[in-house]
C-alpha cells in the first residue's frame, strides 16, 4: 500500500509540472502573437528648425498595418518634441502616408546641432510599439544666414549685396534691412527657399563715400520674422583708385596688436605706403614685424613708415605689438605701496606682539608675551584683549601691568586703559606656562583693542606670532606682520 501511495503522489507531481509547462508555453505563444505587426518608415521634407521660430520640422512617414484587424494607432516620442498628428486609424492591410510635424519645446529650443529623435507607433489600447527615428537639425536663428558683397570702386554708383539662406528652411515675407556707412538703409521683403542666394543692388551715397578712406567696411542685414529680430554682418572693401585695398585689424588691451595690410587688387604695379605712429613712451614697449623704411620724430610722436612696390595680387603687411604688461605691473606695485602707506597712516592704534622663550628651573614650557600698544591719535576707553591657547596657563605673578580681568574658562585676559594720548606707547606682558612639553609649531592668537575716537568706536588688531619648539633646540619666534 505504501508503494502504491508513493507512486500515486509522484504521478500527481508530474501532472502538475506538465500543466505548468503547457500554461507557460501558451503564454509565450500569446506574447509572440501579440507583437504589433506594423511597418514604419520616414524621410525628411524639412529637417531643419530655427530655434524659437515656431516652425516645425516635417517628415513624410509611411505606416503599414500588417495585422488582420483594424488598428487605432498613437504616434509619440520621449524627446522634448511635440508630434502632430499623433493618431492614425488603419484598416487591416492598409498603408497610409502622412506628413508628421516635430516641434521642440522647453530646453530643447535652446539646443543647436543635429538631434536624433526616436519616435514610436503603438496601438492605443496596447503596450507593444514599433520604433522609427528622425534626424533633425536645430539652427541658431542668428547663424541661419550669411551676408556677402562685391568690392567697390569710389566711382561706383551701386553695390551688389548677396543674402544667403544656409539651411533647409523656407522663409516667406522675411523683413530685411540692409545698412552700411556708405549707403542709405534699404528695406526689402525677402522670400527664400532652402539654400537660396538673394541678390540686391543698392545705390551708393556719394556724399558718404567721399568721406571714407580706402579699406574694409562693415555691412549689416537685419532680418525679422514672427516678431523675432536678428542681424548678420558682412565685409566690403572700398578700393583705392590705384587698385590697393587696405585692411586694418586691432586686438588686445594689455598686449595691443595692430596689423595693417595693403593688397594690390588692381592690374598694374602700385606703390604701397603704411605709416604707424607711437608716442615716446609706447615706442619703448613696441616691437615691429618689419624694419621700417623711414623713422621720423615729430614732437611727442614717432612715425614709422614702410614703402614697397606691389605687383598685382602682392601685399604688404606690417604688425606692431605694444606690450603693456611690464609697465602695468609697475603701476599695480605703486598702487599697492600707496595703499599700504595710506592704510598704515589711517590706523589710530598700532598693536605689536612678540613672544620669548623662558627657561624655568623645572624645565617646564614657558613663554613671555609682550604687547606694545601705540596711539597715533588721542583715544580713550581703551580695552586690550588677548587669549591664551588651551594647553597653557597664566602665571599672573609675572604679568605687568596688573591685569584687569582674567577669564579662566575661556582663557581670555583683559587690560583697561582710560586713555592714550597721541604718540603714547604702553607695554603689557605676561607669562604663560604648560606642564606638557610642547613640540612643534605653536601659534599665539592676535591681540585686539577696542577704543573710542571722538566719541566713535574703533578697533585694532595685532600681528599673529608663532613659536617653534624642537627637541633640544629652541627656535626664535616668527612674526606674521599685518602692518
Amino acid at each position: 500500500m505504501a508503494i502504491i501511495k508513493m507512486k500515486s503522489k509522484k504521478r500527481g507531481i508530474f501532472l502538475i509540472f506538465a500543466m505548468a509547462v503547457i500554461i507557460l508555453s501558451l503564454l509565450f505563444n500569446l506574447f509572440v502573437v501579440s507583437a504589433l505587426a506594423v511597418t514604419v518608415s520616414s524621410k525628411p521634407v524639412t529637417d531643419s528648425i530655427v530655434n524659437d521660430h515656431g516652425k516645425p520640422a516635417i517628415f513624410t512617414v509611411i505606416i503599414t498595418n500588417n495585422e488582420p484587424r483594424n488598428l487605432n494607432l498613437e504616434i509619440y516620442a520621449f524627446e522634448r518634441f511635440m508630434i502632430n498628428p499623433n493618431e492614425i486609424n488603419l484598416s487591416a492591410g492598409e498603408s497610409k502616408t502622412l506628413d508628421v510635424e516635430f516641434l521642440p519645446f522647453g530646453p530643447m529650443e535652446d539646443n543647436v546641432g543635429y538631434v536624433t529623435v526616436p519616435f514610436y507607433v503603438k496601438e492605443k489600447s496596447g503596450s507593444d510599439n514599433v520604433q522609427a527615428k528622425a534626424v533633425i537639425k536645430l539652427v541658431d536663428f542668428r547663424k541661419a544666414f550669411e551676408l556677402k558683397s562685391e568690392n567697390i570702386n569710389p566711382s561706383s554708383n551701386n553695390v551688389k549685396v548677396y543674402f544667403y539662406n544656409l539651411e533647409n528652411i523656407n522663409y516667406n515675407n522675411l523683413e530685411t534691412i540692409f545698412s552700411s556707412s556708405f549707403f542709405d538703409d534699404k528695406k526689402e521683403t525677402v522670400n527664400l527657399v532652402p539654400y537660396q542666394r538673394y541678390e540686391t543692388s543698392i545705390p551708393i551715397n556719394n556724399d558718404k563715400i567721399k568721406k571714407l578712406i580706402a579699406g574694409a567696411y562693415n555691412i549689416r542685414a537685419t532680418y525679422s520674422i514672427n516678431g523675432k529680430t536678428e542681424s548678420v554682418d558682412g565685409s566690403l572693401k572700398i578700393l583705392e583708385k590705384t587698385g590697393l585695398s587696405v585692411n586694418e585689424q586691432k586686438s588686445g588691451a594689455i598686449i595691443r596688436k595692430v596689423i595693417i595690410e595693403k593688397l594690390n587688387e588692381g592690374n598694374i604695379p602700385s606703390v604701397a605706403e603704411i605709416t604707424i605712429n607711437k608716442n615716446v613712451i609706447s615706442r619703448l614697449f613696441t616691437t615691429l614685424s618689419l624694419e621700417p623704411s623711414r623713422i621720423e620724430r615729430k614732437g611727442f610722436f614717432i612715425y614709422y613708415t614702410w614703402q614697397k612696390e606691389l605687383n598685382p595680387d602682392e601685399k604688404l603687411s606690417v604688425m606692431a605689438t605694444t606690450n603693456w604688461t611690464f609697465p602695468l605691473i609697475i603701476v599695480i606695485f605703486i598702487v599697492i605701496i600707496v595703499f599700504l602707506i595710506y592704510w598704515y597712516t589711517r590706523q589710530d592704534v598700532i598693536i605689536k606682539k612678540k613672544i620669548n622663550y623662558v627657561k624655568t628651573k623645572s624645565d617646564e614650557f614657558a613663554l613671555r608675551v609682550t604687547i606694545k600698544v601705540k596711539a597715533r591719535r588721542f583715544v580713550e576707553k581703551v580695552t586690550l584683549y588677548d587669549k591664551l591657547p588651551g594647553i597653557v596657563k597664566l602665571y599672573e605673578k609675572f604679568s605687568s601691568p596688573t591685569l584687569t580681568r582674567v577669564d579662566e574658562t575661556s582663557g581670555r585676559i583683559q587690560w583697561d586703559i582710560p586713555k592714550l594720548i597721541e604718540g603714547e606707547e604702553r607695554i603689557f606682558s605676561y607669562l604663560m606656562y604648560s606642564k606638557l612639553n610642547v613640540v612643534g609649531k605653536f601659534e599665539i592668537p592676535s591681540a585686539t583693542a577696542v577704543y573710542e575716537l571722538n566719541g566713535k568706536p574703533g578697533h585694532a588688531k595685532s600681528n599673529r606670532v608663532f613659536f617653534v619648539n624642537e627637541p633640544r633646540k629652541i627656535v626664535e619666534d616668527k612674526e606674521n606682520r599685518n602692518f
